[in-house]
């Protein structure tokens, strides 16, 4: 059983592909398999997979039906046979040679389940722009109720599955796999992460490199579904509350209103050929505003207090004013007229 299982996704991602698989089998530490998902691919990125398979034996390719970054995910887990999981998007790379080894020294350290991945590369068209540690105490491990307070208490952290580590038993155990169909499926799967992990470590050394604003990327635009597919996390994250032990149950009430404030601040920014899903967005809002009652901060209750005296949408005009005010911009697009 290798340590590591490196489940990398691809659909039609040619032009980085190969940068991608060179950061993976150029890595030092060499106890791996590295599954690749070609997810109904129509360019050239097939081929790339099965020719590298043939080069190196610890890379295996799996040729499937388009099913979509979740449903590609959970094929590799299901297939993989390491100990831990590592997810890696097909556009993006490991940021260093010693990844791997750095992480497999922490896993000797600790043990633990779930490891996330601090030190984070951005670049775009392999040029580096930021290299970037998200955690600054240099602390080894969190319990996941400090974790979480960190993150949410710090708003540059980036969340995403590809920054979390984890045993491939932990996941099988609490069924953590990827929902099918959602954007920001990410935003589902990693506060249950949390919730369920004794402890979680901290790696600080370099590990992923993320390719910002790929043209045609899946994360280009906003449009209706990205809203609404948030609001059916915030409902799923609601059935699943009460699986989670009793003292991080907060964490689902405080992502899920982080949520409801992304939907919040978007909603009304959408083109007006959305007009009747913009409606049924805010029915839901007004559906959805009592979460914030369970998460005592004044900016929820003084939102509360406004949602249910003058309007989701009034709510968020006042908002817009206020801050037009205190800015003191010379215009604001978002103001109604």
């Amino acid at each position: 059983m290798p340590l590591f299982s490196i489940i990398i996704p691809v659909y039609n991602v040619a032009q980085y592909l190969e940068f991608c698989l060179n950061s993976v089998i150029n890595q030092v530490f060499t106890d791996y398999e590295c599954i690749l998902i070609d997810d109904g691919s129509t360019d050239e990125s097939p081929n790339i997979c099965d020719n590298y398979s043939l080069k190196d034996n610890r890379i295996k390719v799996i040729h499937k039906k388009n099913g979509g970054l979740s449903d590609a995910r959970n094929t590799g887990i299901l297939n993989s046979t390491g100990e831990y999981i590592v997810l890696l998007d097909s556009d993006d790379s490991l940021s260093s040679i010693d990844s791997l080894l750095n992480l497999s020294i922490i896993i000797n350290k600790t043990n633990v389940d779930v490891i996330f991945n601090s030190k984070l590369t951005t670049f775009f068209d392999n040029n580096i722009i930021n290299s970037s540690e998200q955690f600054f105490d240099n602390h080894e491990c969190y319990y996941p109720n400090t974790f979480f307070k960190y993150i949410m208490h710090n708003n540059n952290i980036l969340l995403a599955g590809w920054l979390f580590s984890l045993k491939k038993k932990y996941l099988l155990k609490y069924n953590l796999f990827f929902k099918s169909g959602l954007f920001h499926e990410d935003e589902l799967w990693m506060p249950l992460v949390i919730c369920y992990a004794e402890k979680i470590a901290i790696n600080h050394n370099p590990f992923y490199s993320y390719r910002i604003k790929r043209e045609k990327s899946i994360m280009s635009e906003l449009n209706p579904k990205r809203l609404i597919d948030m609001q059916l996390i915030i409902d799923e994250l609601q059935l699943r509350k009460n699986q989670v032990p009793k003292n991080v149950k907060f964490i689902i009430y405080e992502r899920s209103v982080f949520i409801f404030f992304i939907v919040f601040n978007s909603v009304f920014t959408l083109a007006k050929k959305y007009k009747n899903e913009n409606n049924e967005i805010i029915k839901k809002l007004n559906k959805q505003k009592t979460l914030l009652f369970y998460v005592k901060k004044i900016k929820n209750y003084i939102f509360l207090f406004l949602f249910f005296f003058i309007g989701i949408k009034q709510s968020y005009y006042l908002k817009e004013k206020i801050k037009f005010i205190i800015k003191g911009s010379s215009e604001n697009p978002n103001i109604k007229k």
